[in-house]
């Protein structure tokens, strides 16, 4: 990704509602599915795709906790942010030489496997699934539906989007059970395809190349009412999700799943 776009990131995940939305869910899904009754947090989760540390910093409440990255410049930011943290400098493809196997009780991946750096998330699933113990858990959550590809995607290196249907069969096929599945934003919806037509729009026919210091409006952070807003909606369907019934529609997909092989 573009340099100045870890910078950004790194600002961004400390308080913008989409990242503050995002970790709660998380929280609410290991209280719920994988430490329930209040167990002690001693739990061993390995964070890929780590970016600049906001979320590893986050799990680090629920036990030990590792972060992997392939970016130099991500990983001097997590650094510099968390110095109290570990982070580990290899990818998705080549992890298996840094890392044991069947060593981790958790693994996350949130908005890796989109990246054009991941040639296939079906081999990348793999080796996150010979690194987790036998019964681990992962939480995984992406960018869903194709139809919502827009400026934001290339600024990230963003190479596709998944369709539920295709999560579900990648887990599948990598030896994982889905324990719960919901689409995320769905409120957030209805903008982001607009957004996605006028961006088909403008760029015609062929993509264009977009300048190197352009930032995208998602990591931008809104006015402190605007955030503080979108977090509590976000909140409200998540909720929503948990208790009641899946997100028909949404922005991403979310995903919990047991390593069963």
């Amino acid at each position: 990704m573009q340099p100045h776009y870890y910078h950004d990131l790194s600002q961004a995940e400390k308080k913008h509602w989409y990242f503050s939305a995002r970790r709660k869910f998380i929280q609410d899904l290991i209280l719920r599915y994988i430490l329930p009754n209040n167990k002690k947090r001693n739990l061993k989760i390995l964070d890929v795709g780590c970016g600049t540390g906001g979320t590893t910093d986050f799990l680090a409440g629920f036990g030990k906790v590792i972060g992997i990255e392939p970016s130099d410049i991500a990983i001097n930011l997590f650094k510099a942010n968390y110095p109290h943290l570990k982070v580990v400098k290899t990818d998705i493809e080549n992890m298996g030489k840094d890392l044991p196997d069947d060593d981790f009780d958790l693994a996350t991946v949130l908005g890796v496997l989109y990246h054009k750096e991941v040639k296939s998330p079906l081999e990348a699933l793999k080796n996150i699934n010979r690194k987790l113990k036998p019964g681990g858990w992962l939480i995984w959550h992406e960018a869903a539906h194709p139809v919502l590809k827009r400026k934001h995607d290339q600024l990230s290196d963003g190479a596709r989007r998944f369709l539920p249907k295709q999560m579900r069969q990648l887990l599948k096929e990598s030896g994982f059970q889905v324990f719960f599945e919901s689409h995320v934003g769905l409120f957030i919806f209805p903008p982001a395809f607009l957004l996605a037509l006028l961006s088909k729009i403008k760029s015609g026919s062929k993509n264009k190349k977009i300048p190197a210091e352009e930032s995208s409006i998602d990591r931008k952070l809104p006015p402190k009412y605007l955030n503080a807003l979108l977090y509590g909606m976000s909140r409200i369907e998540t909720k929503y999700a948990l208790n009641l019934s899946p997100l028909p529609i949404g922005i991403s997909y979310l995903i919990l799943a047991k390593r069963i092989s």
